[in-house]
């Protein structure tokens, strides 16, 4: 049970330098083993900005976005208040804090967890992430380190209840992955006398039929909108014919090739809030 509030949020972007005492793996799936998703992550922070950017309080749009995340993570019975506060500079990942809040006696009992997500759907997580947690014991805060191995597309720490609270997010990595590239090169390829008659003669039946196609929209054309769109057709059919001209006389043609390249995109962060 916890007898402060949340009555402010300091986001800092900062350089790693948590050490860690426990090692732990998220799974490389769609979703974190409660069910949050990438989606989820990215919708929430998204909505927060825009509350925060127009100067109003939570809208109902934000709180939904927010109790989707929560209802994965906590126990939400008798839960009065759920917040989040999100990354301050988003890049290569975005991210926040949630948490719940429940009324007991004078105080509060909270839930809290944090989330973070490549910004490129695309792209899956790599690196290191550290949640420092404080807890009140014996009258003293005493604060812990856990580490996480990060994967798969996005990443949630297991929630902290109780007389704990989560106060700083780091991680460090790169959302990394793949993407398809297409280039083009030209090859050579001689064209002969016989190729380029060829080329001529199905040059001017484009011409010719470009020139039917635009005396026949005329006929039919009885605003002026009509005749100018018939014309902007019979300029497109004619430079069409012309480019089709010069592929076929021309001593090369167009190779397509298709690679895979791959993405790495870093991040580093560190990310503080403060309650009391």
């Amino acid at each position: 049970m916890r007898t402060s509030i949340l009555s402010r949020a300091v986001i800092a972007a900062a350089t790693l330098a948590i050490g860690s005492v426990a090692l732990a793996a998220a799974p490389a799936t769609a979703a974190t083993s409660n069910g949050i998703t990438r989606d989820m992550v990215l919708t929430a922070t998204s909505s927060i900005r825009a509350d925060w950017a127009k100067n109003e309080p939570q809208s109902e749009a934000t709180k939904a976005s927010l109790l989707a995340l929560a209802s994965r993570a906590c126990d939400l019975k008798g839960a009065e208040d759920v917040y989040g506060v999100p990354l301050q500079k988003p890049g290569n990942v975005d991210g926040l804090f949630v948490g719940a809040r429940t009324p007991i006696g004078n105080g509060w009992d909270e839930c809290q967890f944090a989330a973070i997500a490549p910004t490129d759907p695309s792209l899956n997580l790599t690196g290191r992430g550290t949640v420092t947690t404080s807890a009140y014991v014996g009258g003293e805060y005493t604060t812990g380190d856990v580490d996480y191995a990060l994967s798969g597309d996005v990443f949630a720490s297991p929630a902290v209840t109780g007389n704990s609270r989560i106060i700083r997010l780091a991680a460090e990595g790169s959302a990394v992955g793949s993407t398809k590239v297409v280039t083009t090169h030209r090859v050579p390829n001689a064209k002969t006398s016989a190729d380029r008659k060829t080329a001529r003669t199905m040059y001017g039946k484009r011409l010719t039929n470009a020139k039917r196609a635009y005396t026949k929209a005329l006929k039919k054309a009885d605003r002026t909108v009509e005749k100018k769109a018939a014309k902007s057709k019979y300029v497109a059919r004619k430079a069409h014919a012309k480019s089709k001209y010069q592929e076929a006389v021309a001593g090369y043609k167009i190779a397509t090739e298709r690679s895979t390249v791959n993405v790495d995109r870093p991040f580093s962060f560190s990310f503080d809030t403060q309650l009391g």
